[in-house]
């Protein structure tokens, strides 16, 4: 697994990490720049590190139903869901200490 943090010339932020050839993205803010890469559920399937999967539960983009079936076709024995009310970019201040948290316990 290999993890990178890019900020590009505007200084937006965004992370991803590739684990067994598959990208996927953590977090991205609205209007970044590059690729926004799709885990399918046969991926997900093959993926069984520990996870903590962020959701929203009203988001306009991504329906809840899908976020829902994409977690539940992860293999991770350890996975965690977050669910927060609000839209796509409504996500809480919290969920990023842990999202820290998460990633010092589990790459640290």
């Amino acid at each position: 697994m290999r993890f990178t943090s890019e900020t590009s010339s505007d200084g937006v932020a965004e992370q991803l990490f590739t684990l067994d050839e598959i990208p996927a993205v953590l977090w991205t803010p609205e209007g970044a720049p590059g690729p926004r890469p799709l885990i399918l559920a046969e991926d997900a399937a093959r993926i069984t590190v520990p996870l903590e999967f962020l959701m929203q539960w009203d988001d306009e983009r991504i329906p809840r139903a899908q976020g829902l079936a994409l977690f539940e076709a992860f293999a991770s024995a350890e996975k965690t869901l977050h669910a927060n009310p609000g839209k796509h970019m409504d996500v809480p201040g919290f969920e990023m200490d842990s999202t820290l948290r998460f990633f010092t316990r589990h790459l640290g």
